[in-house]
């Protein structure tokens, strides 16, 4: 029988994205059109077996799901390269409930898709190479006693973001993210962006 599968994402053109992913695959089924699954009233109607969301529907809903008794869809959530979500309490207890069983980079490929709703509706957890680097990544940010915000940048200078990208990015003036990058640069005693980014890059590999 093949695995149910719900997409989560107020964003139509997202979900019918993985829709398209994954329509060729026998063993996976959409059981809901895209873009119509935006609550978790709408979610639980479906009784899906995986549900698939992404990290901005799972902020709408997170609150509910922790109160919510008897929700069955195992959950993969899209870890956003600009969202922390790695490092929030949140993550980690629906982690333990066993409601979010799958964290999925937004860089992953269709078949890593694929493999991780199976890996999931077949009762395991799954967490691609991709989300494992950011988890470290992000774990060298709270060492480093980073903001929210200082981690975000870091992140995307590492991706090779200018400081006009990010401030597109992350909707915040440019004037704000030069003041950012040179907290950050005295907090890695850098002079310039290269050097933090090979800085970032090192301590990564160090974890």
């Amino acid at each position: 029988m093949a695995i149910k599968l719900a997409i989560v994402s107020k964003i139509r053109l997202f979900s019918e994205a993985v829709a398209k992913l994954v329509e060729d695959d026998p063993d996976i089924t959409i059981v809901c059109e895209p873009g119509r699954v935006t609550a978790l009233e709408d979610l639980m109607a479906l009784h899906s077996q995986v549900a698939l969301i992404d990290h901005l529907a799972f902020y709408d809903m997170y609150t509910h799901i922790l109160a919510q008794n008897g929700f069955d869809a195992k959950m993969i959530l899209i870890e956003s390269r600009t969202e922390p979500l790695l490092i929030d309490g949140t993550i980690t207890e629906l982690i333990s409930k066993g409601v979010i069983a799958g964290i999925l980079s937004a860089d992953a490929s269709g078949e890593h898709l694929k493999k991780a709703v199976k890996v999931v509706a077949a009762g395991q957890l799954w967490i691609d190479h991709l989300t494992i680097k950011n988890i470290l990544n992000q774990a060298m940010f709270v060492k480093k006693s980073f903001t929210r915000q200082e981690s975000e940048i870091a992140g995307l200078i590492l991706h090779g973001f200018c400081n006009k990208e990010i401030a597109r990015e992350l909707k915040i003036a440019e004037a704000t993210v030069k003041s950012h990058c040179n907290r950050l640069f005295k907090k890695f005693n850098v002079s310039g962006r290269l050097q933090l980014g090979l800085k970032l890059s090192d301590g990564l590999q160090s974890l």
